[in-house]
């Protein structure tokens, strides 16, 4: 027993012993491809926990296309570290700035892994089969090995006790080496030389060996590759593993000291395991489970599942376009899958930082396609049927969609650092000041609002004055827009503002941007051509010569054996859009319903529009509208006829344009029969607006009479005013109904609002009307009146009071009459009876 115990804790010290000092130390958190000698990403940093707290911190440029864009990361002192082309560089952690770069010896080939760090250095894997090393501070060259077969640098270096592992790629059935080098100066210390070579196949170091796993040396990727562990000090062979039928091995190997295993995925679909003796490294019982149609995705072990992308699939719940998979550690039977919007031919990122508030680990994965965004899956590590499983979109690369074959990473912090083949480079961290919804009173945002979104532009209509935006912020936040209330609306100064909008909790901020920009009313075309080649190129003469003013042209010189003719036309604003009407004797051939011709083909972002002649011995024409981004439209016609239609078709052209301004007489027309205006006058108001609105912009700039109209509508827009100013003051008066002295307060306020109108509108209260206020104020008068007031007055000069100086009412003063004369009456029934008595 005891020695079984010591037997264990010496293995223990030896796990320990393997894990470089460094992969613990903030300034140097993630030292490799998959941030340990073990190839686990797993983190306890607080990652990005949602969509809406999901906020860039940065995003920065540094290359350009998947060829050239920048590669893996690792974090080494205090700062971002890749390579870009055959640049090192270091950026900063919190703002994405350059700190420092170095040029290195060659290219960093498809940059699909990351340096290394570690011992100070850092270690760049670059094309030709090379290493080469830097001061981690300086990025000062310290030397390069390059291997005699050379190769694709596809493979991420491992470090381990002062040596270095990586293998290289020549070709699928060409030899390639894996290396053993020496970390303090490049020395090569051993090599392996294998069929196929190793790509994308990052090694593991477990006790004595270095655990790694080749191409199957075919043309295809269903041959039979192999594992092997091989002596880390001299190479040679301890374990050979044949991986029959799985194809390529194109993971780095993950090892589970908890499971005493390897894991790895394979090309042609596996997921599988071996084990590994502690001490020796010596490989033995293989497990193997097909669950995708491919696989080149680092597993990641978490007690008895284990975690990885893949394509297509077997696995229950598995999507056509690739899929994340969770998968029995010990069995290595499927489990279940969450389907992804592409393949997923990255590694994961595995957080436990909510496993105790929320039972779920937050696992982190892109996928090669676009919009090369960030997938979040969280889930129960316990849960074997994916009931608990739940996906969200956290980041879709705003303004920078690409493909995506990037395996993140994340800093202490719990920032996430990413790129996709756009070249720029995402800084996403946690943010739980975020806004729900985002509106405003005028205008809509161009792009769906999203609350990891911080970024909009707003169009308002033109001469829009102001704004109010209705910004709803998460539980327990508050807002400000441009740093004041947000009730206060935003002012619009020549058609443009931008809009800061904060939401706070407690001490995290998150703004929003809104640029706001009038619609634009931009019809005008920018090209417009005709020619009878399918190339942008050799275009016919227009007549009169094209300018985006001008709306009426004609080309009668068509080829004699021309069967349809090309239309090129582009909008001059990026915002409007360009349709092509089939005009007479246009061919049905490439014509909608609504009459459109569909776009043939596009060449140099000019759409060209096919145009068949019905009957080519007649001349045909197109209407080419390009409608404004407010809706509002210009037309340009284009009549085209072979020379011996000439004449006709220039006399199609002149009635075109007669048509034309026949449209334009009839609104003016309309405008000028609308008179004087009375309350009558709507109809007439309303159709002329109605056929002026029917106009193209270029016909509207024709109406010489627009200002009638505008007045005309100002002008019943006032009668209308007017009549319900009259009708509000005679409802105040009709409210009055039969008077008493209670009715003083509503007779007062109608005669104010009847004082406050003016005489047009006093006309449409009427005579009739005023006359039941002046009669009520008669009656109020006469109430107030009646006989019983003393017509004393009080030391202010004001009539009889009462204790308190409240004025008596004539009611009171009656009272007071009538009880006195009563007393009065009896006083003079009593003294007869008191003389009887006495006499």
């Amino acid at each position: 027993m005891k020695k079984k115990l010591l037997s264990l804790v010496l293995s223990l010290v030896m796990v320990v012993s393997l894990i470089p000092a460094a992969y613990a130390d903030d300034a140097n958190y993630w030292a490799n491809f998959r941030n340990s000698t073990y190839n686990m990403a797993i983190t306890d940093a607080a990652t990005p926990k949602s969509a809406e707290t999901t906020v860039e911190k940065w995003v920065k440029k540094y290359g350009s296309g998947w060829s050239a864009s920048p590669s893996g990361f690792v974090i080494a002192d205090n700062a971002l570290v890749f390579m870009a082309g055959s640049t090192l560089k270091k950026v900063d952690l919190q703002s994405g700035e350059l700190i420092k770069e170095a040029t290195m010896f060659d290219g960093s080939g498809f940059a699909i892994v990351s340096p290394t760090y570690a011992d100070g250095m850092i270690f760049c894997p670059i094309t030709g089969g090379k290493i080469q090393a830097f001061d981690a501070k300086t990025l000062e060259s310290k030397w390069t090995f390059t291997d005699e077969l050379g190769g694709q640098n596809n493979t991420a270096i491992t470090y381990a006790d002062g040596y270095l592992y990586t293998g290289y790629w020549n070709g699928e059935t060409k030899n390639a080496n894996l290396v053993c080098v020496k970390a303090s100066d490049g020395s090569l210390v051993w090599k392996k030389t294998v069929a196929g070579g190793f790509y994308w196949a990052g090694s593991t170091v477990v006790g004595d060996a270095v655990i790694a796993g080749t191409d199957d040396g075919t043309s295809r990727y269903e041959g039979d590759a192999h594992l092997f562990a091989l002596n880390r000090k001299n190479g040679t062979v301890i374990s050979d593993i044949t991986l029959v039928g799985m194809g390529d091995q194109r993971s780095s190997i993950a090892y589970s000291a908890e499971k005493g295993r390897a894991y790895f995925t394979t090309k042609n679909g596996y997921i599988a395991s071996v084990a590994v003796n502690a001490t020796t490294g010596a490989l033995s019982d293989l497990k193997s489970s097909k669950v995708a149609s491919q696989a080149t995705s680092t597993p990641v072990v978490y007690g008895d599942i284990v975690l990885f992308s893949a394509g297509s699939g077997v696995v229950p719940n598995s999507g056509g376009n690739g899929n994340f998979i969770v998968a029995d550690a010990n069995t290595l039977e499927g489990l279940y899958a969450v389907p992804m919007l592409a393949y997923p031919q990255a590694s994961v990122l595995v957080s436990t930082a909510y496993l105790k508030e929320t039972g779920k680990l937050y696992c982190y994965t892109t996928y090669n396609g676009k919009p090369g965004g960030m997938t979040l899956i969280t889930l129960d590590p316990n849960d074997r049927t994916g009931k608990s499983a739940a996906k969200s979109e956290i980041y879709s690369a705003p303004g920078h969609e690409q493909y995506c074959i990037f395996s993140p990473i994340c800093g202490p912090d719990g920032t996430i650092y990413y790129r996709n083949d756009s070249g720029w480079i995402f800084a996403l961290t946690n943010n739980n000041a975020y806004l729900t919804a985002l509106a405003a009173n005028a205008g809509t945002l161009k792009t769906e609002f999203k609350a990891g979104v911080t970024e909009y532009e707003m169009a308002v209509p033109s001469g829009t004055k102001s704004v109010k935006f209705n910004a709803t912020a998460c539980q327990g936040g508050t807002v400000t827009v441009n740093g004041k209330d947000a009730s206060i609306p935003v002012e619009i100064v020549d058609g443009t503002a931008t809009v800061e909008i904060k939401v706070t909790v407690g001490d995290e901020t998150r703004t929003y941007t809104v640029n706001i920009v009038s619609i634009s009313n931009d019809s005008y075309i920018s090209e417009l051509n005709v020619n009878e080649t399918n190339a942008h190129s050799s275009f016919k003469t227009l007549t009169p010569t094209f300018k985006p003013t001008t709306y009426f042209y004609g080309f009668y010189e068509v080829g004699s054996d021309r069967s349809f003719e090309n239309i090129w036309a582009a909008a001059r604003h990026k915002d409007a859009k360009v349709t092509v009407y089939a005009g007479e004797n246009v061919d049905d051939t490439g014509v909608n319903s609504d009459g459109s011709i569909s776009v043939t083909s596009n060449q140099f972002s000019t759409p060209r529009y096919a145009v068949y002649f019905q009957d080519d011995s007649k001349p045909m024409y197109v209407r080419v509208q390009v409608t404004a981004e407010d809706g509002s439209f210009s037309n340009y016609y284009v009549v085209m006829s072979m020379t011996a239609a000439a004449a006709e078709g220039r006399a199609l052209l002149e009635k075109l344009q007669k048509e034309s301004s026949d449209a334009v007489a009839a609104v003016v027309e309309k405008i000028n029969t609308i008179g004087t205006v009375t309350l009558e006058s709507k109809a007439a108001i309303d159709a002329a607006r109605a056929a002026y609105g029917a106009l193209a912009n270029e016909q509207r700039a024709q109406v010489n009479n627009l200002d009638k109209l505008t007045a005309a509508e100002d002008a019943y827009e006032a009668l209308l005013a007017d009549q319900d100013a009259a009708k509000s003051v005679s409802d105040m008066i009709d409210a009055i109904g039969t008077v008493t002295k209670e009715s003083k307060d509503a007779i007062e306020a109608a005669r104010a609002a009847y004082d406050a109108l003016t005489d047009s509108q006093k006309a449409l209260v009427g005579g009739e009307k005023l006359q039941t206020l002046v009669n009520a104020e008669a009656a109020l008068k006469k109430l107030n009146e009646q006989p019983g007031q003393t017509g004393g007055k009080d030391n202010k000069g004001n009539g009889d009071s009462k204790p308190g100086g409240s004025v008596s009412t004539g009611d009171n003063g009656m009272a007071l009459y009538i009880g006195l004369s009563v007393t009065a009456l009896l006083g003079l029934a009593v003294i007869p009876a008191a003389r009887k008595k006495r006499g």
